[in-house]
């Protein structure tokens, strides 16, 4: 991977996994719609990469029958310091839900 990288878009790709994401340190903007991500847990790769502000994973397994609110609150709750996800702004409301 790049070090630099700033944009990762990797939508359609079948990926599982995040795994090396967290060694692109400067990444403001993941794209990674329409994989096989399934677990929320693999979001916490994300926390290592303090500049990310733009997220899309829509269409992953991991939202499975989750109601989209709760699904972002599960994301949030991982990675915090996001200011967009799934096309739309984070409110402040989430995060403070996403907090407790």
């Amino acid at each position: 991977m790049v070090p630099d990288l700033e944009e990762l878009w990797v939508s359609y790709n079948q990926l599982s996994s995040l795994a090396g994401i967290e060694k692109l340190s400067k990444l403001r903007v993941l794209y990674a719609s329409n994989n096989q991500l399934s677990k929320f847990d693999e979001l916490e790769r994300l926390k290592d990469c303090p500049l990310l502000r733009d997220v899309n994973i829509m269409n992953n397994p991991m939202f499975g029958d989750v109601d989209e609110a709760d699904g972002r609150i599960e994301v949030l709750r991982r990675i915090p310091h996001i200011s967009k996800l799934n096309g739309k702004p984070v409110e402040p409301e989430e995060l403070e839900k996403a907090q407790e």
